[in-house]
């Protein structure tokens, strides 16, 4: 049995059935009455069905903090999404924070990646609320880690000066 924790509240008891050939083959999944409400609910925020919340849930806490590049981005970088089947291409810009769609229904270019998300959320799956955070959405090329290990924090320039007053003792 593996217990796998998620949002803090949310315990799943997952038993792996593998079919010999490593191949997971089927899994069994437990809930209480509380968990199964709170998989009810977001199942109906997200138009999806319950394993459709459990991937969606996984897929936010993938990816760790090992993974992440020592310093920031430079350049453009591939990445991927991959929706209802789909495997969608993109290049994110760290520069500007945006994105391209490079090719598919959601093709073009995006100010945010949530923006991005969001197309192809509405390309694939019109019926769905359209709603989907952008840096857990997409999946670095190079690494396999979410976007968000990318990520950084934007300053206006007085920050900046106060910021750098701080560290030199001013």
């Amino acid at each position: 049995m593996l217990t796998v924790l998620l949002a803090g509240a949310l315990t799943l008891v997952l038993r792996s059935c593998l079919d010999g050939k490593g191949r997971g083959a089927a899994m069994d999944v437990r809930l209480g009455v509380e968990a199964s409400m709170k998989v009810s609910l977001l199942a109906r925020a997200w138009g999806v069905d319950a394993e459709g919340v459990v991937l969606r849930l996984l897929e936010h806490f993938e990816g760790s903090d090992e993974q992440a590049p020592a310093g920031p981005a430079t350049g453009l970088v591939a990445v991927h999404a991959l929706y209802s089947g789909h495997k969608v291409p993109g290049e994110y810009d760290p520069e500007s924070q945006s994105l391209v769609i490079l090719s598919g229904p959601a093709q073009g270019r995006y100010k945010t990646p949530s923006g991005a998300a969001t197309a192809v959320l509405q390309a694939y799956n019109p019926e769905v609320a359209p709603h989907r955070n952008g840096w857990s959405f997409w999946v670095v090329d190079a690494t396999g880690a979410r976007l968000q290990s990318l990520r950084r924090v934007r300053t206006t320039a007085a920050e900046s000066e106060e910021r750098e007053k701080n560290e030199h003792g001013g």
